[in-house]
């Protein structure tokens, strides 16, 4: 069972949650632009880093039966894509899964986790390790 927060112990989060979003937004994968391309049919994003993803409309399903016209009128908010006519919001970082496919996606995520320091971890390093760190594989 999950346990409800109390109105403080979410108030107390919030200044965490704020510094984690800016710290991700200097990141070199946050997209900073997005447009659509006509001539291609494609949506594009760029990101911090100078790359650049171009998606084919027929990638996003929402948007297939869209104009060109309505598909220009798209917005970067946050991760995601928006396209307010069309009632529209799509993840750039489920766009990027979807092109690289379900292994890429799990191997950046178990990445990210074990690169996460928390108090917790630390102390279960020192525990493992003073038993002997982690037992060796079994043939």
């Amino acid at each position: 069972m999950v346990k409800k927060l109390t109105r403080s112990e979410i108030l107390a989060q919030i200044p965490e949650a704020r510094a984690a979003g800016r710290e991700a937004r200097r990141q070199p994968w946050w997209p900073v632009g997005a447009r659509y391309s006509r001539s291609e049919d494609r949506i594009v994003v760029s990101f911090r880093d100078g790359k650049s993803l171009a998606v084919p409309r027929k990638g996003i399903p929402e948007l297939g039966n869209a104009s060109a016209e309505q598909l220009e009128r798209l917005e970067l908010a946050g991760e995601g894509i928006r396209w307010a006519d069309l009632d529209v919001d799509v993840s750039v970082h489920g766009l990027i899964s979807e092109w690289l496919g379900p292994r890429f996606s799990t191997a950046a995520s178990g990445s990210l986790g074990g690169r996460s320091r928390s108090a917790a971890k630390a102390a279960a390093a020192r525990a493992n390790g003073a038993k002997g760190g982690r037992p060796r594989k079994r043939r």
